[in-house]
Order: structure tokens, then C-alpha cells, then sequence
């Protein structure tokens, strides 16, 4: 019997910046009843808990089943950048209008697909959006050097102290 991979939300990614499934992770499966089959590419979406997990599957000959607790949706990149569409996903003007949609209380909250598709989300020219997205990459890129600059002096610290404790004790 064929195997296919599962897709959960848990395997949702819920990163503005490293938004793209990495389908390596999915757990293989035997039981086609466990979801619908997903063979290209697509924006998905979960349905229930508090984020959406907005994330990219790149279709490369591998299809997936995702069960039906995400949605799928095809991105018109003659519109819109994929990577535009996520980072708004997350934006707090996107998750103040899906909080009036949502039904039920607490992490097993849930939104209908029709409801989902009533968030009115911000869409400035193509040029515009990757600009922006250009703007957001840069300044992840310095946050990363910065964090590992703090972490190699942080760490550089800690051996230090360790070498003057130890040249201590062999005295």
C-alpha cells in the first residue's frame, strides 16, 4: 500500500521569516481517510487554536495529505508575495479581525473557512510589498548577526571565567 504524508498543524510553521513546510518532517501514512490530498502549491492555514500558522508548501513531486483542520489556498503571485501575505497573516490589524470571527473558547478556538476569507488584509502594489518584505529580511538578518555577536561574547565570557577559575585551583 502507497504511503503519503501527514500534515498536522503542529507541522505548521508559525515563523514570518522561515515560512515554508519542510515536508522531510511529516509523518508517512497508509490511511487516505485521514485527509484530503494536497498536490501543489498552496498557502495553509489552521482552522483551530489561537494562530493561523500561515505557512508555504512548495509542491516538488511529493503530494501530502493535510488533514481537515488546515485549509488550502492557492496564492496568485501575479497579485500578491507569498512571503507579503504571511508576514501580514501575523500582523496584529489581520489577528483583531480574525479574533470576531473565531468560535469557542480559550486554545480550541476555531474559524470557518468563509469567515477566514472576510479578513480584509492590506495590499499595496507587488513593487511595494517586496520592498517591505526586503525591509523585514534585512533587519532579521542584523537581529541574527547581533544575537550571535551577544552569544559568541556571552559564551567567550563564561570560558574565560572558566580558564581564571581553573588557573586558580592549580595554583
Amino acid at each position: 500500500m502507497k504511503t503519503e504524508k501527514l500534515l498536522s498543524v503542529r507541522d505548521l510553521k508559525d515563523d514570518k521569516i522561515d515560512f515554508t513546510l519542510d515536508v522531510s518532517t511529516l509523518e508517512d501514512t497508509d490511511l487516505r481517510s485521514n485527509g484530503s490530498l494536497v498536490s501543489e502549491s498552496c498557502l495553509l492555514v489552521a482552522s483551530r487554536w489561537r494562530t493561523l500558522k500561515p505557512t508555504f508548501f512548495d509542491f516538488k513531486d511529493v503530494p501530502i495529505l493535510k488533514r481537515q483542520d488546515i485549509f488550502a489556498f492557492r496564492v496568485n503571485d501575479k497579485i500578491v508575495d507569498k512571503a507579503y501575505l504571511i508576514n501580514e497573516l501575523h500582523a496584529d490589524y489581520v489577528l483583531e479581525q480574525l479574533e470576531s470571527y473565531r468560535i469557542g473558547v480559550g486554545p480550541m478556538q476555531v474559524i470557518s473557512k468563509d469567515d477566514l476569507m472576510e479578513v480584509v488584509i492590506k495590499l499595496p502594489s507587488l513593487e511595494e510589498q517586496r520592498a517591505k518584505m526586503q525591509g523585514i529580511y534585512e533587519l532579521s538578518e542584523k537581529i541574527k548577526m547581533l544575537q550571535d555577536e551577544r552569544n559568541a561574547l556571552a559564551h567567550g565570557t563564561s570560558v574565560n571565567q572558566f580558564n581564571e577559575f581553573a588557573s586558580l585551583n592549580t595554583h
